[in-house]
Order: C-alpha cells, then structure tokens, then sequence
C-alpha cells in the first residue's frame, strides 16, 4: 500500500507495517465527528432552550393544567372557549386596528421623513445620525438613564441645579406623596402612583 503525502513519512510507516496510534489528531481529521462536535453546543441549547419550551407550550395550550397541577388532555376546547369569548373578541379587534394603525403612521411618516432628509444639504450626517439615534440607543437602557437623571437620591438632574444654585434641596421627581393616611413626609417608589 503506496500513500503519497508531502514528506513521505506515512508512506514509510505503511510500508514498514507500523501505523501511527490514533488520538487526537486522528480524531480531528474525520470532518464528520468535528462537524457534529461543533454542532453539539448549539443543538442542545436550541433543544432545551426553543424545542422542549415550544413542545411545553402546545401541551398546556392542549391541557386543563393550572400552576401546580399536572392537568389532563382537552384538546380544542380551550381554544373554542377563547374564540367565543367576548373579551378575546375585543381585545383582538383592537390590536389589529391599533396594528394597522401604527403600521399607516409609520410608513407615512417615515417616508416623509425620509424624503426630508434627502433633501438637507447642510449638516446631512448629523441630521441623519441624530434620527437614526432612537434606533440605535436601546429603550431599556435609554429608560434606566432617565431614571437615573431623576433619580431622588443620586440624581444628576438635582446635583445640577443644586450646583447652579436654583433649588437648595433635592426635588423627588420620581415619587408620589401618599394621602392615605400616612405621615405627609412619606412618599413610595411605585410607578404610575395609585390614589
């Protein structure tokens, strides 16, 4: 048996009938084992992660199940029970109207927007920068700064106007006093604050 490789070493070896011992480098030559190897990870964080919670869901959507209870098979008949609901009835027309609302909006204004900001010779970049801001800038995270700008204890807002001495003390901008009974200085941290 003649294998012809660059530096004749594996030729030598078959010829002599020595063969090399199979490790690592062995196992990293078959394409097949490597491929499934790096597959793996990914194969069972989408198993465990999309497939078993997806499969989950249609057996509950399919069972009586309740939080605690294992539930029994009744098919269609929570489906049926949605469909002639008169809530479900409602709060489905609302959505597609709202959808089809917001999706009109957008697009009008969006286009106009956009054939605006063809036309703007001066500061083009910065004009577009500036509008494709929001989009770039996550909401959750966009949240937590404003939160944190008016924040009572640390807030940036209050150590700006202190500094600039226009109020001499914080203002909690984020609270709501409680007129329930409480002691007047009491004040919670619930946002929208219920009366």
């Amino acid at each position: 048996m003649q294998l012809k490789t660059a530096n004749g070493d594996v030729a030598k070896l078959a010829a002599r009938g020595e063969a090399p011992t199979r490790g690592l480098a062995d196992f990293l030559v078959r394409d097949t084992s490597v491929a499934y190897a790096f597959i793996a990870p990914a194969f069972f964080l989408l198993l465990f992660l999309v497939a078993y919670p997806f499969v989950l869901s249609v057996w509950f959507s399919l069972s009586d199940a309740r939080v605690g209870e294992t539930g029994s098979f009744v098919g269609v008949d929570n489906f049926r029970r949605l469909l002639s609901s008169g809530i479900f009835q409602q709060t489905l027309q609302n959505s597609m109207v709202f959808t089809a609302a917001a999706l009109t909006a957008k697009t009008v204004f969006g286009m106009a927007l956009a054939l605006l900001l063809f036309r703007v010779a001066r500061f083009k970049r910065l004009i577009r920068g500036a509008v494709l801001l929001p989009f770039i800038v996550p909401t959750a995270l966009s949240t937590l700064v404003w939160w944190w700008m008016f924040e009572p204890l640390y807030s940036v807002v209050n150590w700006t106007l202190k500094a600039l001495h226009v109020v001499n003390r914080d203002i909690p901008w984020l609270s709501c006093t409680s007129s329930t009974g409480t002691s007047p200085g009491s004040r919670t941290r619930i946002s929208p604050c219920s009366r």
